[in-house]
């Protein structure tokens, strides 16, 4: 695990996110939405955007249940244009105590991820690539991988809108049984 997440301070960008409204932000998704548009301006597809504001939410929370990871809002690190429509002076950023490197080597939010994903049974490949996705309809349902010079398809067992209601019920005993997982053929 290396670059520059794992040196990073571990700091995320996420509209209304768990942090904030624990720590009394007053964020919104629609003021997010209103931002993002904003300072995208038509860039990129507007899917891509709104897909990350519907589950950015749920995967804080996802963060902080299966990570070791304490999140905090970074209170006063402004967003990068806050008198932009939506912009923010207070800011949402919101950033990763400290991570005890010694429980694996890693740093801030990679490591706690890193930690959580090992904690799940996830297998950690650091030298995969991807070759190419596999699609059913217009939907990515799995990927093709080149692991070790072997190549490998790795399919998604659920489409991405029942993914964290299942792995929620999976990974934890007391609200769920069994664990997540995706098939691996070679």
């Amino acid at each position: 695990m290396g670059g520059s997440t794992a040196r990073s301070g571990g700091a995320f960008w996420i509209p209304a996110n768990p942090v904030l409204k624990r720590e009394g932000a007053g964020d919104s998704l629609e003021r997010g939405e209103k931002y993002i548009a904003s300072v995208v301006e038509g860039s990129g597809p507007a899917e891509r955007w709104k897909a990350f504001l519907e589950y950015g939410d749920e995967t804080v929370k996802m963060l902080e249940r299966m990570t070791q990871l304490s999140f905090f809002w970074a209170k006063g690190y402004c967003d990068y244009h806050p008198e932009e429509p939506g912009g923010r002076a207070a800011g949402r950023s919101v950033e990763s105590r400290p991570f005890d490197l010694n429980k694996l080597g890693g740093q801030a939010i990679a490591g706690g991820m890193y930690a959580g994903a090992l904690g799940a049974g996830i297998p950690v490949w650091t030298e995969a690539k991807l070759v190419d996705l596999e699609f059913t309809d217009s939907a990515v349902t799995g990927a093709i991988l080149e692991q070790g010079g072997e190549r490998v398809s790795v399919r998604a067992k659920v489409n991405h809108g029942d993914a964290i209601e299942l792995a929620q019920k999976r990974l934890f005993p007391d609200e769920g049984a069994g664990r997540p997982g995706a098939s691996v053929r070679r």
